[in-house]
Parts: structure tokens; C-alpha cells; sequence
């Protein structure tokens, strides 16, 4: 799953992307691995408005729970 991103909540551990009208809720956990321009990177590389690419499996609520999340640059 690809967009924008939209909303980041650390609370919730969760990533609003948005992608035309839709927006979609992943959710991370420690074992998801963050990269920047094919390199290790961190939840803090993760800003609003910046381009997303989140790969992983749907949980039981229908939210992609993340195992790998690759950030565009600006």
C-alpha cells in the first residue's frame, strides 16, 4: 500500500495514508522496519505529506500491520 502520508499517531502506534480520497490506517510495531532512500531509518523519518510505501499483512481490524514502511524523500 502506497500514498501520502496523512497523520502520524505515536499513541496509537498507527500512519493515516492517503491515497486520492482514501485513507488508510497501518499500524507499526517494533519489529517493523523503517528505510529512507534504502537506508535504515525510524518512525522520525516518517512526516506528513511525505510519500509512503507500506508492505505487511491485514490484522483482525482490516489494518495493514507493517513489516517494512519505506519513506520517499520530500
Amino acid at each position: 500500500m502506497s500514498g501520502t502520508v496523512h497523520t502520524i499517531d505515536r499513541d496509537t502506534s498507527s500512519i493515516i495514508i492517503r491515497k486520492g480520497a482514501v485513507q488508510r490506517r497501518v499500524v507499526y510495531d517494533a519489529e517493523t522496519k523503517f528505510t529512507i532512500q534504502n537506508k535504515p531509518g525510524s518512525i522520525d523519518d516518517v512526516i506528513v505529506g511525505r510519500q509512503v510505501m507500506c508492505i505487511g499483512s491485514f490484522n483482525d481490524k482490516s489494518q495493514l500491520l507493517a513489516t517494512g514502511v519505506e519513506i520517499g524523500s520530500r
